[in-house]
């Protein structure tokens, strides 16, 4: 990941609003599949077990989800992971995808920041809140 971005953004623009929202719909159908996928990359482990869309309030009007998942390479040593969130913010026909990736052994952050234990504020939190002003414009 040295000398890589860590955040990327791609903004959709469909023919009407249910367009988005099948479109939402299909790719996080795509993040679902991947604990139970056999189409993982050869020497790719996967750490979480489950994903959980946590729906962000702080992007209205826009709808805002994240997901989170886990990764290493199955022969590495130690307990650093690959961690990719993925947002999807969809207003009326336009959709942005936003992946944020690090490195490391445990994640800091929570997307969630009202959970008693919660961690630093996600990237992903300001990414969304970010496209929803973009597709809004």
């Amino acid at each position: 990941m040295d000398d890589e971005p860590d955040t990327y953004a791609i903004a959709l623009q469909f023919a009407d609003p249910s367009a988005a929202q099948r479109a939402k719909w299909t790719y996080q159908s795509w993040i679902n599949s991947c604990p139970t996928s056999k189409d993982l990359p050869n020497g790719v482990h996967l750490r979480s077990l489950s994903l959980d869309w946590v729906p962000i309030p702080a992007a209205d009007p826009a709808q805002a989800e994240v997901a989170e998942v886990a990764y290493r390479n199955s022969g590495s040593s130690g307990q650093n992971s690959y961690f990719e969130s993925i947002g999807l913010t969809v207003l009326d026909d336009r959709m942005m995808i936003t992946i944020h990736t690090f490195y490391t052994d445990e994640s800091p952050y929570s997307v969630n920041l009202e959970e008693e234990e919660a961690g630093f504020a996600h990237p992903q939190l300001g990414l969304v809140e970010a496209a929803a002003r973009r597709l809004s414009e």
